[in-house]
């Protein structure tokens, strides 16, 4: 998270202050994947945390389900050896 944050701003100030949210999740910023900094975003965005009916797997559920929608496949419980495009679709 902290190499994210450091890459955001220059405040001393401001990049503790994003990185607090590290601490909630009982680690530090040097130790907390970027992808909590979402967390900030959605704070800030969209007036607080909002909570999804049915859980946070459901946000996983309707995500597959309209990618399913837009014609992706996918393949559970299967090695990724390599990744290949085609006119920019991968």
């Amino acid at each position: 998270m902290w190499s994210e944050v450091d890459k955001q701003f220059k405040s001393e100030e401001v990049k503790i202050i994003f990185s607090l949210v590290a601490f909630f999740l009982g680690a530090t910023p040097f130790q907390t994947p970027a992808i909590y900094s979402l967390l900030n975003y959605t704070e800030m965005r969209h007036n607080g945390y909002w909570r999804i009916k049915g859980g946070m797997y459901r946000l996983i559920e309707e995500l597959v389900k309209i990618l399913k929608e837009r014609g992706v496949e996918f393949h559970y419980n299967t090695e990724v050896i390599s990744i290949g495009s085609n006119n920019g679709i991968i």
